[in-house]
C-alpha cells in the first residue's frame, strides 16, 4: 500500500498532526474533569442556620465573601430568619448580611415616577399574613470590611447561626 511521504510516520507533517490531536484530546479530557466537578466548585457543601437580632428574625441575603473580597455564594433568608446557602467551596469566609431590596427601590437605569407622598416600604409590611415579621440587618453586617462574622466551610453540611447585635 502506498502512503504519501508527507504522511509517513517520520515526516514533519505527520508529527504536527499527531501533536495537534494529542493537544485537542488533552483539552477535552480537562474539560470533562471540570464539568464533572473535579475543579473544586463546592457542589456538595451547604451552610444553613438562622439570622436573628435579639429574638427577632432578620430578613436579608446571607453572603460568603472570600479573602479577595469576592462574593462566592449567597441566599435569602426565609421570613423566620432561616437560610440555606448551597454550593459553597471549602474555605474561610467573611459573612455579611445584606438587606432585602426595598419595594420602593428604583429600577436599574433610572427613577420610577412616584407620588410625592409615597414612602419606602418597611420589611414588616412585606411579610405574608401570619408570617413572622423580620427586621433589617444592622449596617455593620452589610459589608465585608465592617462585619466581624467569619466562618470556615468544611466539606458537606455546615450549620452557622448568626445572632446579630446592634
Amino acid at each position: 500500500m502506498w502512503i504519501p511521504s508527507s504522511l509517513s510516520p517520520g515526516s514533519r507533517l505527520f508529527s504536527v498532526r499527531l501533536t495537534r490531536r494529542l493537544a485537542l484530546s488533552a483539552f477535552f479530557v480537562a474539560a470533562l474533569f471540570v464539568a464533572a466537578g473535579c475543579g473544586g466548585t463546592g457542589s456538595g457543601n451547604t451552610v444553613s442556620g438562622k439570622v436573628t437580632l435579639g429574638d427577632k428574625p432578620v430578613g436579608g441575603f446571607v453572603t460568603f465573601v472570600d479573602s479577595s473580597n469576592k462574593e462566592v455564594a449567597s441566599a435569602p433568608t426565609a421570613p423566620d430568619g432561616t437560610y440555606r446557602v448551597e454550593k459553597v467551596p471549602v474555605g474561610q469566609y467573611k459573612v455579611i448580611v445584606k438587606p432585602l431590596p426595598s419595594a420602593a427601590a428604583p429600577p436599574v437605569g433610572g427613577q420610577p415616577p412616584t407620588p410625592k407622598d409615597a414612602k419606602p416600604m418597611e420589611m414588616k409590611d412585606m411579610a405574608m399574613p401570619g408570617a413572622q415579621k423580620s427586621t433589617s440587618p444592622p449596617k455593620k453586617y452589610q459589608s465585608a470590611s465592617a462585619s466581624d462574622l467569619s466562618f470556615e466551610v468544611k466539606s458537606g453540611k455546615n450549620t452557622y447561626d448568626l445572632p446579630l447585635k446592634e
